[in-house]
């Protein structure tokens, strides 16, 4: 049985939220217990406490049983990845099948709701560009662990690389660099448009023609091998053949 003094508003609604919706499979058909609770990161570690009330065996009362299973659903959609080790303790540890089940179709929701959650931060007009790199970097790794998240990282890459304009080379580079590593052939007149403006630096990618064959639109026997070179390489490739040259000429 749940101690409900543990348990404060607005968490403790959950002990009478009842009857589960929605597939569990079917995560865009849960109930929206962030929008309705105003449930947020403050919140989150009660909510997996309430989890863990049903970790070993199924509770007996209705209420208390789907109440963590609630708990469950909405720590997902808040978002917060503090929470992936708890999901993952569950669907290695938990006696209990429902909650195991929910748990695992939870765990891609989380790495989704992350995603948004970085996205915001992101945009954030106080955010400097360097913690926009570090932003972009976590929602690549995201989609190494969870490739249902794949294409939504794909359009957030894209949709930042667009605004190519006001942000810096480094950060365009990393951008680029990040879509490449997704293989996203979706993205290549956009980066092709980023990398000519200039505004994009070319030093994790190499220019447009390397990135054409990472993106396996082009074959390295279609280039000049220095013309896979990132900028930086392909002026110190000059500097050193004008030194060996200018020996030559002197002599």
């Amino acid at each position: 049985m749940i101690d409900r003094s543990y348990y404060s508003l607005p968490v403790s609604q959950l002990l009478d939220h009842g009857s589960l919706e929605g597939e569990v499979e079917d995560v865009d058909s849960w109930f929206d217990y962030v929008g309705h609770y105003g449930f947020g990161e403050v919140e989150a570690i009660t909510i997996v406490d309430l989890m863990y009330e049903n970790f070993e065996n199924e509770l007996e009362q209705p209420n208390e049983h789907n109440a963590s299973i609630h708990a469950c659903r909405a720590l997902a959609q808040i978002g917060d990845m503090f929470a992936e080790d708890d999901f993952l303790h569950v669907v290695e540890h938990s006696k209990n099948d429902a909650l195991v089940r929910n748990a695992t179709a939870a765990l891609p929701l989380l790495a989704r709701a992350h995603l948004a959650n970085l996205e915001g931060y992101f945009y954030d007009e106080k955010m400097k560009d360097a913690d926009r790199i570090g932003i972009a970097e976590r929602a690549y790794e995201l989609t190494e662990r969870y490739a249902q998240v794949r294409e939504r990282c794909i359009t957030f890459l894209m949709t930042a690389l667009s605004k190519y304009e006001r942000y810096s080379r480094d950060l365009n580079g990393f951008l680029i660099y990040f879509l490449v590593k997704l293989e996203a052939t979706a993205a290549s007149t956009l980066i092709q448009t980023a990398l000519a403006s200039g505004k994009a630096s070319d030093e994790m990618t190499g220019g447009w023609p390397a990135v054409q064959v990472a993106l396996k639109l082009a074959d390295k026997t279609d280039f000049a091998p220095e013309e896979l070179l990132c900028a930086g390489d392909r002026q110190r490739q000059k500097e050193q053949n004008l030194a060996i040259l200018l020996p030559q000429k002197q002599s």
